[in-house]
């Protein structure tokens, strides 16, 4: 006998029985820094001020971590759970709770910029849960170790153990595995997953990657050098870049000597040490002149030619691929260059006046051309990179404004090779026709989330950036932020008025607390800013699309509206098709299901999680169980011994039941399925309720559709499998299913199918020439086979047809 557990359940679904449920919820709990180096900062959830991270420092949900060029933390967020992040990262720690039903919790982090390495040291439950999220991607952890970093809009992962499931796309619609010693890198136009490459991987990955080589013996010894050689190339530009971003210079060192002078509180002299005296050299004594033999003339190599000298170019391949990160603000502008650039004039000292090196114009739409704007400020070489010129303005260019620059001719030199450049420079795209439009033309952004009933399965924090032109979010002390959230809603053709908004909570007028949703903003970079969402309140909505829209307003206080979209969708759990369920022969059921199914724990499915009772013949549900019974009571449901139950493996949507022992014709059975043990293979959404079937162990037919082509001489005959029982086939019908045609099939069916076979088992064969005929419209059509299996009646089997339309 099968575990009572499920027979009550099938039970309780017949006598529609509704148990009260009390509901754990989760706890926030906190990780601790471990290990610091460098310059590295904490802002805590909801603040702004930034604190110093320190070893030993509590971190939980909402703070956010930041490191310098030269800064490193490693921080536990479990006992089993590390995170080291490396320098000039920004990352948000979403969510971080312990849940009421995973072991392991939940833990969501958002990586805004930089590099991290993950390393979980025990596998997750089935209710656990730690994903990574960049802008452009999001990363499930199915594995162990691993490393994640995001810069200018580029996204990379790679795997040294397990795997990752990576979400990506413009929707996330796309979806990829990468599995150990595999790499994927993401940018705007998607990225294909390839072979794990250790010159990708960034610095703390590297460093881990050298950790696994000096632990493998088998090791390629030449490989560990060629890493070492590159961490240690990595480290350099780390430090370089910390000793520029702290203002100090590899050549401004001064060597403090001690020349005896000095007294306690007091400094030394900066003494510059000067040269060893130089030994005199020792005569060396002539030797006796000899015989100079002739040389062999030696053919003279050809010289190596000069490189053509390489005057500053605009580069205007990196402007309109990311040209909004290169506007600061309405009155700042940054323009990047093939070459480091420098002033062509009296130490490379620019000019007070920028309009002397600089030409500014914007679009006139009346005049349909560009006129020239005297606002130019200052020009300068940029403080972030040798290669960008910076440009400043008196006065702020207007929303909606096209425009371009000219460097005129004879301003700019290369910095390292003091060419000139001869020629204007403008901003103007020739190939693309292309000029700087100063709009919000953000990258599309629509996030998809699945609804929740429960929030213990949210997704937690999530930050959202965007461009702002230099432009502020207005800020009112009693009612926040100008942020709001408004319902996308469908339009209807149905009654009463075609294309109007008729869901409730549609519409412009309808507005959600903001508090609920929005956490706080913050800025991630010149001209980026960062919202943080809390997705697990916009998951309990009901399922549609929620416009987030800020309103980014300029000096001149005129509104501009920047929207993102939450789409939250219902939940895909496979459901059980049960006027499909059939029994193929007595020991064996099938149940055909509403999608490609799996376990739910990625193990084989148990036999504890299905149950098959026979239904007694004399009541249509079954009584209760009575207590201290040895066994069924007469006229009682009865549970079957289950051998196996698996998916098929030909037909991934379908369920086999196999069963000890075989049924008789004509038993009535209910098959209980136990609530999280299947779901969606293609989705991952658990059935989280237990399913019930009820079905009969009858004549069955083992193909359930066949399909032929209008019109097509070439196809074959189409034969299908009935298991009869040796019960005798009665007259077929044919029916067509769509309502369109007036073809109607003849009533006489000489000519479309044949029967033959001996045994339970015909083969029933439908005929090509019939069905490709030209007076068989296309469509649907469904043939009624009736199994003359009962005195008083039949089982009627429906056999679906479908003529399709040539492909041209």
């Amino acid at each position: 006998m099968r575990t009572l557990k499920l027979l009550f359940i099938s039970l309780l679904v017949l006598a529609i029985v509704m148990p009260t449920t009390v509901m754990a919820k989760d706890t926030d709990k906190a990780g601790k820094i471990t290990a610091t180096a460098g310059k590295a900062e904490v802002k805590k959830g909801g603040g702004s001020k930034k604190f110093n991270a320190f070893k030993g420092m509590a971190l939980t949900q909402g703070d956010t971590v930041i490191t310098g060029s030269d800064g490193k933390i490693t921080l536990d967020l479990d006992s089993d759970k590390q995170v080291t992040i490396g320098s000039g990262t920004t990352l948000v720690i979403s969510e971080l709770v312990k849940s009421a039903k995973a072991l392991g919790g939940k833990t969501s982090l958002s990586l805004l910029k930089g590099k991290v390495l993950i390393t979980i040291k025990k596998k997750l439950d089935g209710d656990s849960r730690f994903e990574i999220e960049t802008p452009t991607a999001i990363m499930g952890v199915m594995g162990t170790q691993f490393t994640v970093q995001y810069e200018e809009g580029e996204s990379y992962v790679g795997v040294f153990e397990g795997a990752v499931k990576t979400k990506h796309g413009e929707q996330l619609e796309e979806e990829t595995i990468v599995n150990p010693n595999e790499q994927l890198g993401l940018d705007a136009n998607g990225g294909d997953k390839e072979k794990l490459d250790y010159r990708d991987l960034p610095l703390v990955g590297l460093e881990h990657y050298l950790a696994l080589l000096e632990k493998d013996a088998k090791a390629d010894k030449s490989l560990i050098e060629q890493v070492k050689q590159l961490i240690a190339v990595k480290k350099q530009e780390e430090a370089a870049a910390a000793l520029k971003e702290n203002g100090s210079k590899p050549g401004d060192t001064k060597i403090v000597y001690d020349d005896g002078s000095s007294q306690i509180g007091g400094g030394g002299s900066v003494v510059v040490p000067t040269q060893a005296p130089t030994a005199a050299p020792t005569p060396t004594p002539t030797p006796a002149p000899t015989a100079t033999p002739t040389a062999t003339p030696i053919a003279t190599e050809p010289p190596t030619p000069t490189e053509e000298p390489v005057p500053p170019l605009l580069d205007l391949d990196a402007l309109y691929r990311g040209v909004k990160s290169y506007i600061s603000n309405d009155k700042s502008f940054y323009l990047p260059f093939t070459t480091s650039v420098a002033y062509n004039g009296p130490n490379s000292s620019f000019p007070e006046d920028g309009s002397r090196i600089v030409k500014l114009e914007v679009f006139d739409d009346e005049m349909e051309r560009f006129e020239e704007r005297a606002i130019v400020d200052k020009v300068s070489v940029s403080s972030v990179s040798p290669k960008q010129l910076h440009v400043q303005l008196s006065e702020p260019i207007e929303y909606g404004s096209k425009i371009r620059f000219t460097i005129l001719a004879g301003q700019l030199k290369n910095a390292e090779t003091n060419v000139i450049q001869e020629d204007d420079l403008v901003t103007s795209h020739n190939e693309s026709g292309q000029d700087i439009e100063f709009i919000f033309e953000q990258e599309p952004f629509e996030r998809e989330y699945k609804h929740e009933d429960d929030s213990d399965d949210g997704v937690g924090l999530v930050a959202v950036e965007l461009y702002t032109l230099g432009y502020q979010i207005p800020y009112d002390s009693e009612v926040g932020a100008d942020i709001r959230i408004n319902k996308v809603c469908p339009e209807t053709g149905e009654y009463p008025i075609p294309g109007r908004y008729y869901e409730q909570g549609c519409g412009s007028e309808f507005e959600y607390e903001l508090e609920q949703y929005v956490m706080n903003t913050f800025m991630v970079g010149p001209n980026r800013l960062a919202i943080t969402l809390n997705i697990t309140n916009f998951q309990l909505l009901d399922p549609a699309r929620y416009e987030v829209i800020i309103n980014l307003q300029d000096n001149r206080g005129q509104a501009h509206y920047v929207t993102r979209v939450i789409n939250i969708v219902a939940k895909k759990p496979p459901v059980p098709i049960e006027y499909m369920a059939y029994t193929p022969d007595s020991s064996t059921l099938i149940l055909p299901f509403t999608s490609n199914i799996a376990s739910a724990d990625g193990m084989p499915i148990n036999h504890s999680d299905v149950s098959v009772i026979v239904m007694p013949d004399s009541q249509e549900f079954p009584p209760a169980l009575i207590a201290g019974s040895e066994g069924p009571i007469e006229g009682s449901a009865i549970e079957l011994d289950i051998e196996s139950v698996f998916v098929d493996p030909s037909d991934a949507t379908q369920l086999i039941v196999k069963l000890e022992n075989e049924m008789e014709y004509g038993t009535v059975l209910s098959v209980t399925i136990a609530a999280e043990s299947l779901m969606n293979a293609e989705t991952l959404d658990v059935q989280k309720e237990f399913r019930s079937v009820s079905m009969t162990h009858k004549a069955a037919l083992l193909t359930r559709e066949v399909e032929f082509v209008h019109e097509d001489p070439n196809q074959l005959d189409k034969e299908v499998l009935i298991n009869t029982y040796g019960f005798e086939i009665g007259q077929p019908e044919l029916y067509m299913l769509s309502e369109e045609s007036e073809f109607e099939p003849p009533y006489e069916l000489n000519g479309v199918y044949a029967i033959s076979g001996e045994g339970d088992i015909k083969t029933l064969t439908l005929l090509a020439e019939y069905f490709s005929a030209l007076n068989v419209q296309p469509g649907w059509y469904e043939l009624s086979i009736p199994i003359m299996d009962s005195e008083s009646g039949q089982t009627r089997l429906y056999l679906g047809i479908h003529v399709k339309i040539p492909l041209v």
